[in-house]
């Protein structure tokens, strides 16, 4: 599981990544390379990535405690990602902090 992690974290590093996280870093681009080999971890894929990644070796290695459909975990993942986001950015708005 944790090769799987790894392996998730260095397949997410080969993408670009979101704008979000480059305005969060002061940079227009984030690439793959000697000063970028990990995500950073303000990147929400994170935890789609690594978690699915995670789950299937832990099936796949017999320790999971049940099974799950990969595709709709990561959907259910990416929905709790995406509403809490909305909850934060609402609750940020709500201080007129001009962000």
């Amino acid at each position: 599981m944790k090769l799987a992690a790894a392996q998730a974290l260095a397949d997410l590093a080969k993408t670009e990544a979101p704008k979000y996280v480059c305005e969060a870093f002061g940079v227009d681009k984030l690439e793959f390379g000697p000063d970028y080999v990990i995500p950073k971890a303000l990147d929400l894929r994170l935890i789609e990535y690594v978690s699915v990644a995670v789950a299937k070796a832990a099936m796949e290695g017999g320790v999971a405690r049940r099974q799950l459909d990969l595709d709709e975990y990561k959907r259910s993942l990416g929905k709790r990602i995406a509403d809490s986001s909305k909850r934060v950015g609402a609750y940020v708005a709500s201080y007129n902090l001009g962000i």
